[in-house]
């Protein structure tokens, strides 16, 4: 049965995400297969384990929801130059968890893409064609299924950069900031659907 203090995680055991989530080895003795994720995520916050918090819970959300998470913790920074490319990645990957089309998809990578994938921004847009069900981002090629932890990894990348992205870096602040942020996600008190119509 799913957790219902954190109704959008629909694994009952954090052992699948476990691996996926490339937890550092301190992390992987505080926790227990059999732990639901929100006190796995609840335990690696209590011993500082901020990032890898962050990392799991960035595989426990479904994809679409993480990337509105990831949105949210970006637009928490101060806004990127309007009209940049930064600008332009936050915007299509938040259009994409409103409106999560394989085109719109394609044209937010392609804004990772030309961003060279180093900000949080150009790793908010990758999520949205890691997501799947096709991370191809060329029609007329034939259809590739992601991995199941990739757009978990594109948003534990933009909450993790956007955690010292500051000037100057205020990576405590941010981590625990971003994790609230998380919470109120997994929780259903921050969704994508009331800011849809």
């Amino acid at each position: 049965m799913p957790d219902t203090a954190w109704p959008l995680i629909q694994t009952e055991r954090v052992e699948p995400l476990l691996v996926r989530a490339d937890l550092e080895p301190d992390s992987q003795k505080a926790l227990t297969a059999d732990m639901p994720p929100r006190v796995a995520v609840e335990a690696l916050r209590e011993k500082g384990l901020m990032l890898d918090a962050i990392r799991l819970l960035s595989q426990a959300l479904p994809a679409r929801d993480a990337v509105w998470w990831a949105c949210r913790c970006l637009r928490a920074l101060p806004a990127p130059k309007p009209g940049s490319s930064d600008a332009k990645a936050l915007s299509l990957a938040e259009q994409w968890t409103l409106d999560p089309t394989y085109e719109r998809a394609c044209e937010a990578y392609a804004v990772a893409q030309q961003i060279g994938f180093t900000t949080p921004y150009a790793w908010a847009a990758t999520g949205p064609l890691w997501a799947g069900p096709n991370m191809n981002n060329n029609p007329d090629l034939p259809p590739v299924a992601p991995d199941a932890s990739l757009a978990g990894k594109a948003v534990a990348g933009a909450v993790c950069l956007g955690a010292v992205a500051d000037d100057p870096p205020k990576p405590a602040e941010r981590h625990a900031q971003f994790l609230d942020l998380g919470v109120a996600v997994a929780t259903g008190a921050d969704s994508w659907k009331s800011h849809i119509g």
